[in-house]
């Protein structure tokens, strides 16, 4: 059996965890549990996922996606959107025709352990550490993260 997750953005996780405090409150310590296990609405299961999630952003050894980046023969230019990378790149060549471009397969993220990955595994780095936002994309397995699902 594969690994179950819960699959509640943080905003949700934060909301769901406030109104089971509130209900518990109101009904004087009365927990009400599920067989099987409700990833996605047992109350311990939701204050266990929201200690989990903070544990992963205070642990700063782990990586995380820091900005778009593209990688143009091998210098490595970083911005707030793949496209202000552009522009840099524009402003420091002078006359570079679009065509000279680097193109999306050099498209991808830098790290906050210096790292030029690629939109897949920034992907994978960027779930693993729920910085994604909201995806972009109606399927949340598309595999290629876009400056959009972080901010």
């Amino acid at each position: 059996m594969s690994e179950q997750k819960c699959k509640l953005s943080n905003k949700d996780l934060i909301k769901k965890s406030n109104d089971w405090v509130l209900k518990l409150c109101e009904n004087h310590n009365n927990w009400i549990l599920r067989v099987p296990v409700d990833l996605n609405n047992d109350p311990d299961m939701i204050f266990s996922e929201i200690a989990d999630r903070f544990e992963n952003i205070l642990d700063k050894t782990k990586e995380i996606i820091l900005s778009a980046a593209i990688d143009y023969n091998g210098t490595i230019i970083s911005g707030f959107r793949h496209s202000d990378c552009y522009k840099v790149l524009k402003n420091l060549i002078g006359n570079l025709e679009d065509s000279n471009l680097p193109q999306r397969e050099h498209q991808g993220f830098l790290t906050s352990k210096n790292r030029f990955v690629s939109r897949e595994e920034a992907f994978k780095i960027a779930k693993e550490r729920h910085q994604i936002i909201h995806y972009m994309f109606e399927d949340d397995e598309v595999g290629q993260l876009i400056s959009e699902d972080l901010y």
